[in-house]
């Protein structure tokens, strides 16, 4: 059997052999593709006084018995837990020892916290709401007004009173003291 290639062919089968045969090659270009990420502030924390600048403590003649604050204040704002939240989301105070200008001192542990509220609106990630504060005394570590478990995106708004034990207040002039109010999202 006799074979019989036309001229015409060659140049199509020496085409085809040659892009087999010829190296691997292609054209490329690279660019930048930017990225913005937006994931809201962990934790945000305002605080907001219902009556005047100050929370009133006035343990006048009684010298024995916790005596209720006057005013309270509102602690507000919002929170972004990580996915996996281990740690918890929360609001605390935190107490400091208050000295009169005789000398005479109030430890935090003479105040007790007692909180309202909790998250607000509708949140897509309410979180599962802790106990909130009742009577707990301050200290000078974190004291939680309000915590939380799990996923929270949410606002929060808490009504913070405070009594104070007057049997730990010596009598002398008091300073206007701040306590340290913490939004913690984890």
């Amino acid at each position: 059997m006799k074979i019989k290639v036309s001229l015409a062919a060659i140049p199509a089968i020496a085409l085809a052999i040659g892009a087999f045969a010829a190296p691997a090659s292609a054209a490329s270009n690279t660019a930048t593709v930017n990225v913005a990420v937006t994931a809201a502030v962990q934790a945000t924390i305002g605080v907001g006084y219902s009556s005047g600048s100050n929370i009133a403590c006035n343990v006048g003649a009684s010298i024995t018995g916790m005596v209720s604050c006057t005013t309270t204040a509102t602690v507000s704002g919002t929170f972004r837990s990580t996915k996996n939240d281990t740690g918890g989301t929360s609001v605390s105070l935190t107490g400091a020892t208050i000295t009169g200008t005789g000398g005479g001192t109030i430890a935090p542990s003479a105040f007790q916290m007692t909180c309202t509220g909790g998250t607000t609106g509708s949140p897509s990630f309410g979180g599962t709401p802790g106990t909130l504060a009742t009577n707990a005394p301050l200290s000078a570590s974190a004291v939680n007004c309000q915590s939380w478990t799990g996923l929270i995106i949410s606002a929060y708004s808490l009504n913070l009173a405070l009594a104070l034990d007057s049997a730990q207040v010596a009598a002398d002039t008091y300073p206007v003291t701040g306590f340290t109010a913490t939004a913690t999202a984890n």
